[in-house]
C-alpha cells in the first residue's frame, strides 16, 4: 500500500500553481520570466517532475474514485434476470451537483424520470449559485408539481450527490476556477 502524501501537498494541490511557485521554488523551464516575492520564504521542495502529476491526482481524487467505481459496477461476470411485477413503475431521482459535506453549497439541481430500469425523461439541469434555500425548495416543489401533472409522481424516489465538477451545464463557472 502506497505512502499518504504529506499535509503539505495536500494544500499545495489546492493552490493555483502561481502560488505554489512562490511558496515552494521557482520553475526550472523559465527562470528568467518568474519573478517570485522576495518577501515570502521557499522551501525549494517543488520538483517539475513529480509535483504536476501528484498535484493533479490529490486535486480529483474524489471525481477518480466515482470513476473508478462507475467501471468496477460495470464489470459484471454474470446477470440473473428475474421477472419483476415493479417494472412498470414511474418514478424520478433529483441530482443535486455539491461538494461532499453537510453545508456545502448547492452547485445546481437536475432530475430524472424512469419506468422501472429505462429513463424516459431527463430533467434540464439549473445552476443553483443566486438562489436561497427557499428559492431552491420552491423549485423543486414546482418541479414536483409537474412531475405530478405529467406522470402522477408526488415525490422523488431517491437524492443522487454528484461532484459540482462533473456539471453538464455548459457555459459553468467552474470552468474559469479550473
Amino acid at each position: 500500500m502506497p505512502r499518504k502524501a504529506p499535509a503539505k501537498c495536500y494544500k499545495c494541490a489546492a493552490l493555483h500553481i502561481d502560488q505554489v511557485h512562490q511558496l515552494h521554488g521557482s520553475p526550472k523551464t523559465d527562470p528568467e520570466n518568474f519573478l517570485r516575492d522576495p518577501n515570502i520564504p521557499s522551501d525549494g521542495c517543488y520538483n517539475l517532475k513529480l509535483c504536476p502529476p501528484k498535484r493533479s491526482r490529490l486535486r480529483n481524487t474524489e471525481i477518480n474514485s466515482q470513476k473508478q467505481a462507475i467501471e468496477q459496477q460495470e464489470q459484471q461476470f454474470e446477470r440473473l434476470n428475474i421477472e419483476s411485477p415493479y417494472l412498470d413503475l414511474v418514478y424520478a431521482v433529483l441530482i443535486v451537483y455539491r461538494e461532499a459535506g453537510y453545508d456545502s453549497p448547492v452547485h445546481a439541481i437536475a432530475g430524472s424520470v424512469w419506468k422501472g430500469n429505462e429513463q424516459i425523461v431527463e430533467i434540464t439541469p439549473v445552476h443553483c449559485e443566486a438562489m436561497t434555500p427557499s428559492i431552491m425548495e420552491a423549485y423543486t416543489a414546482n418541479m414536483l408539481s409537474v412531475l405530478y401533472k405529467e406522470y402522477g409522481i408526488r415525490k422523488f424516489a431517491a437524492q443522487v450527490r454528484r461532484d459540482p465538477q462533473c456539471c453538464p451545464i455548459r457555459p459553468c463557472y467552474l470552468e474559469a476556477v479550473r
